[in-house]
């Protein structure tokens, strides 16, 4: 199985220019009101007339001038109302929005914001954690957890639009006892393959295909690989910070794999060329920095700006930087990668 290597990092920096992977890059400004400013928002998804972004605490659509249209949904206890969401995603090829909650159910509305409903994808002793549409599939792929007394069983499932289950399948199994914070939830990233699935506290990623789940390659952090209990117990925060490679983020795309880490009271980006696993940029950056010198640099924003993918999508890659004026919504970067040449 192929194995990814980025257990020494510490000595093996090394940056690359932006404008050295994308061809074209797109600036769309946000539009700022009193109906639309957003707390702590991140790219859904996009198409050619969408922009879907979600915040702290709400789901947006925007035209791709950036232009506010409408609320997907709103938390509450009302009809078509949410109370907790862990994961969302917008699904271009039907218009849906498809939003998971921690707990057992998913929530569905279409892109003017209509509720259309909702099914229920875990039984009473299983939680919930993260869900997305699957487009190589064509089928709502979940990730369950089952917390036994003495451990956890983790399970992806698929469901039919309609909340019809498919199928179950097992991807991990620990006999840890440990205070759960039920935050931490796996991460998902569809391909053409099918859908690839990580677990925070498991440096393999999983491939659901239509054969079934197998092991697709392994992201080796060797000793900064954290523990369950490091990642669910609030207790050991503060260790996890010290000695851990914790993956917040990361994205795969034909040409390169981006992961964002946070580790040693700072974060780390680092990016992948797929054809030879070579490791192109690697820069850390700590907690007390904030000139914009992480990330990646790119001619098109000012000095005090820099990107960093969030979303991938037919050869493009998109992410939030923020407005220089800190009282607007930020500005989406959509960014057209260039065939994998870089030499470094």
């Amino acid at each position: 199985m192929l194995t990814i290597d980025i257990s020494n990092l510490e000595n093996n920096e090394c940056i690359v220019d932006g404008n050295d992977i994308f061809s074209k890059i797109e600036n769309i400004i946000i539009e700022t009101n009193d109906s639309c400013l957003m707390n702590s928002p991140s790219i859904l998804s996009f198409d050619d007339e969408n922009i879907v972004l979600k915040g702290y605490d709400d789901i947006k659509k925007f035209d791709r001038e950036g232009l506010f249209k409408c609320n997907i949904g709103k938390r509450g206890h009302g009809y078509g109302e949410y109370v907790n969401a862990s994961s969302a995603y917008y699904c271009s090829a039907r218009q849906l929005i498809f939003l998971g909650t921690f707990g057992d159910e998913v929530y569905k509305y279409d892109i003017n914001g209509k509720y259309i409903g909702k099914f229920s994808v875990a039984s009473s002793d299983e939680r919930l954690m993260t869900s997305k549409w699957c487009e190589t599939l064509g089928l709502y792929v979940c990730e369950t957890r089952r917390y036994r007394s003495d451990g956890l069983d983790v399970y992806l499932s698929t469901w039919t639009m309609d909340g019809k289950k498919v199928a179950s399948y097992p991807v991990y199994s620990d006999n840890l006892t440990t205070e759960c914070n039920f935050t931490h939830t796996g991460s998902m990233r569809n391909t053409s393959e099918g859908m690839l699935f990580m677990l925070p506290f498991d440096n393999t990623v999983h491939l659901l295909s239509k054969e079934g789940v197998s092991e697709a390659f392994v992201i080796d952090r060797g000793k900064h690989t954290p523990s369950r209990d490091l990642v669910e117990d609030n207790g050991n925060s503060a260790k996890l910070e010290r000695e851990c490679y914790e993956i917040r983020n990361w994205n795969i795309t034909p040409n390169y794999i981006y992961i964002g880490i946070s580790c040693f009271r700072g974060y780390r980006d680092v990016i992948i060329r797929r054809t030879d696993n070579a490791i192109i940029h690697n820069k850390y950056y700590s907690y007390k920095e904030d000139d914009g010198t992480q990330h990646l640099r790119l001619k098109e924003l000012s000095d005090k700006a820099s990107f960093w993918p969030w979303t991938y999508k037919d050869g493009k890659v998109a992410g939030l930087v923020e407005n220089e004026d800190k009282r607007l919504n930020p500005i989406l970067i959509i960014a057209t990668e260039k065939p994998n040449t870089i030499t470094k």
